[in-house]
């Protein structure tokens, strides 16, 4: 579904991301599989962030906005304390998947303007908060996860440059010790 989806809206560039909205604007948290983005997600909504998705977030790119996706958050691991697992969690084969309904704050279910692109990892450099990053580096991130670059003139390269330099791209390192 989502390949046919990708292939019909050729407007939006496709990124593997969560989607949270705070104050009518989206941050996009783009990540490889298994860094902790959805655990991200479900602690940015203990905060009182609104969910927009979680491994799917379609940008508009002539409008720069960010399409709701909503579905089920999958967990490989518990959340770090002082985060938990809402009632109604469905645990199967040692992941735990939060339906949309049981998320502790607003869905949100139409689209919002970018605010941030923020890319998300475990290895490297170890640093604190969010860090600038170039427009070079985040065309590069963009380009790692896109879901659909194909789609696009210069197979997406064309959508990741100007990506780049509409919204502001930081890059945030994750571990247990950093909420």
């Amino acid at each position: 579904m989502t390949l046919t989806l990708q292939y019909q809206r050729r407007d939006l560039f496709f990124v593997h991301a969560a989607a949270v909205a705070w104050n009518g604007r989206v941050a996009v948290l783009s990540a490889f599989s298994g860094t902790g983005k959805s655990t991200l997600t479900l602690a940015s909504l203990d905060y009182g962030l609104e969910y927009l998705s979680d491994e799917l977030a379609p940008i508009d790119l002539q409008r720069l906005i960010v399409q709701p996706h909503p579905h089920a958050l999958c967990l490989k691991s518990r959340p770090p304390l002082p985060h938990r697992l809402p009632a109604g969690t469905a645990e199967h084969g040692g992941r735990f998947h939060v339906s949309v309904e049981a998320l502790p704050n607003v869905t949100r279910r139409e689209a919002l303007p970018l605010a941030a692109l923020i890319f998300l990892q475990r290895d490297g450099e170890r640093f604190e908060g969010l860090r600038s990053m170039t427009a070079a580096s985040a065309v590069a991130r963009l380009m790692a996860h896109a879901l659909n670059p194909l789609a696009h003139p210069g197979y997406g390269l064309d959508a990741a440059v100007a990506l780049s330099h509409a919204a502001p791209c930081f890059e945030r390192t994750l571990d247990s010790t950093i909420w």
